[in-house]
């Protein structure tokens, strides 16, 4: 392979050798003409050759009987999108190199750019857009769109960056009631937050102090419901706070005095169970207090008497075992109430005596371990160990010294 290589390069070197030495004549008649190839230093030459030798040289091959000149092998000036006006005035793209597209007094859109889409559209105004970066406000010149998608405040078509255009104006100011070290309420012009660090009022932006600024105004008055000398209730107009000095009821501010003003609401009713002379219940409507003097039961206010408002349903009765006369327990029914009054047990309500409920369940020693980890022994029914979470020992068993061990 490196005998092939080096035969084809001095092949190449007698054939560009014997073409230099041709005449212009010698050249066009064997079919030559220019052909421009790139030297060993990298500079563009131009040489006579064949096609095929322009070829096998890797140049760029002129056509047959042209000759070289110094413009030959100069390659063309690069072109562009060029944004230029036409007689009749409207835009219009064409292909142009940058100096033909100056000279035509057009736009340039750059080299390898194509007439294609909106390129010669007119861009959009911009102006001045203060935008947040990592080191604080800054100031750019684009457009609204630009400006408002990077989250900016545009400031206008046609403004332009300066040293205060971003700089936030002053805060406005305003009245603020402040008290003075006398104690004394005086009025200054301050900004809000000023007169929040000194604990005034702010009257609003761009308020004035005047005479009556910092005067508080009047407190409301009202209807106010008081006591009289003779013990009568008597309307009068007072503030609030003279209302209360004087223990009255205040009706609320912009109230007037009016012939209900201080009449109390009448109570409210509903229905009431009372017991009748022949010792049944009935049902009026009287007022809770009404209902408290005949010593009835009062359903609520607002409740009506209705067919079963007053029916008293009777308590569940069912088995209670009591001690008899002769100290046996007997299991009698009755209502719970009943069975505490003879001191018995009540077995729950709707349960029947039977022959053994009133048999007190069989009892037997129980192991429970107490809060300090002492296991002791009792005596007690299953039911009750189980719930203590302790070892029952069986029924009829006692506690002796290794029950529990």
């Amino acid at each position: 392979m490196k005998k092939l290589s080096f035969f084809k390069a001095l092949c190449m070197s007698v054939a560009a050798a014997a073409a230099t030495l041709m005449t212009p004549s010698q050249s066009m008649a064997q079919g030559t003409g220019a052909c421009c190839v790139r030297s060993s230093t990298g500079s563009i030459s131009c040489v006579q050759l064949t096609a095929s030798q322009c070829r096998m040289r890797m140049g760029v091959f002129r056509g047959e009987g042209v000759a070289c000149t110094d413009t030959t092998c100069t390659p063309p000036a690069a072109t562009g999108a060029c944004c230029v006006r036409n007689a009749s005035g409207a835009v219009i793209c064409v292909q142009a190199t940058e100096a033909d597209c100056i000279a035509r007094s057009g736009q340039y859109r750059g080299n390898g750019s194509r007439c294609t889409g909106p390129v010669c559209l007119p861009p959009p105004p911009t102006g001045a857009c203060c935008v947040r970066s990592n080191t604080g406000i800054q100031c750019v010149v684009v457009s609204a769109d630009v400006c408002f998608s990077r989250g900016g405040i545009f400031r206008g078509q046609g403004s332009v960056c300066t040293e205060t255009t971003c700089t936030p104006p002053p805060a406005p100011t305003g009245a603020c009631c402040v008290r003075s070290s006398t104690g004394a309420i005086e009025c200054v012009v301050l900004t809000a937050d000023q007169c929040r660090t000194r604990q005034g009022q702010f009257r609003g932006p761009n308020t004035t102090c005047a005479a009556g600024t910092c005067t508080p105004p009047p407190a409301p008055t009202g209807a106010c419901c008081i006591r009289s000398a003779t013990g009568a209730t008597e309307c009068v107009v007072l503030t609030a706070a003279q209302c209360l000095e004087r223990r009255g009821v205040f009706r609320g501010p912009n109230t007037a005095c009016a012939d209900g003003t201080c009449t109390p609401p009448p109570a409210p009713t509903g229905a009431c169970c009372v017991r009748t002379a022949t010792g049944t219940a009935e049902c009026v409507v009287l007022t809770a207090a009404q209902c408290g003097e005949r010593q009835g039961v009062y359903r609520g206010n607002g409740s009506a008497c209705g067919a079963d408002t007053c029916v008293i349903t009777p308590p569940p009765t069912g088995a209670c075992c009591v001690r008899s006369s002769t100290g046996t327990a007997e299991c009698v029914v009755v209502t719970a109430d009943q069975c505490r009054g003879r001191q018995g047990i009540f077995r729950g309500p709707n349960t029947t005596c039977g022959t053994d409920t009133c048999t007190p369940p069989a009892t037997g020693a129980c192991c429970v371990r107490d809060p300090a980890g002492t296991v002791t022994c009792i005596i007690v029914p299953e039911a009750a160990c189980t719930s203590a979470q302790g070892t029952y020992r069986g029924n009829g068993t006692t506690c002796a010294n290794g029950t529990c061990p």
